[in-house]
């Protein structure tokens, strides 16, 4: 299993750098994104629509860069969390989440495990990063790490 550098730096407090891949996935995007010194590639499947063959190409890209492939997903159930990380993603952002305290409930890690079986996923927590856009007092959406 791949591991997730940038879990583990904002597990410490360090700060982490990345892309928002919006409507731009061309296969090297991973590679430029990854030569201008970003950690992630956060791909959007909320506003943008992308498919899920499009994302599971960009994880594909990222794999041999050291390069860790996020998703925002559309919406905050199961089967959008799941299908993303069976296609390399390893790291979710979920949309708005009101009130905040959602934020525990809604990673993937827990859900994963009760569903799919603790003996053939428990080891995903460790390399899952999640987070949420939350609503601040300007409504403008902050990242959270899970």
């Amino acid at each position: 299993m791949r591991d997730n550098p940038v879990k583990k730096k904002l597990l410490s407090g360090q700060p982490v750098f990345g892309s928002f891949g919006w409507e731009f996935l061309v296969p090297g995007l991973p590679q430029i994104v990854k030569a201008a010194g970003a950690e992630f590639l956060l791909l959007d499947m909320e506003h943008a629509g992308h498919s899920y063959e499009t994302i599971k190409d960009q994880a594909a890209a990222c794999r041999g860069i050291d390069l860790v492939p996020m998703a925002r997903i559309p919406t905050n159930q199961y089967h959008y969390i799941s299908r993303a990380l069976d296609l390399g993603i390893m790291g979710i952002m979920a949309p708005w989440s009101d009130p905040p305290r959602r934020l525990n409930t809604s990673s993937p890690a827990p859900a994963i495990r009760q569903r799919a079986g603790a003996a053939r996923r428990s080891d995903l927590r460790p390399t899952i990063t999640s987070a949420e856009a939350l609503p601040t007092r300007s409504r403008s959406p902050t990242s959270v790490p899970w």
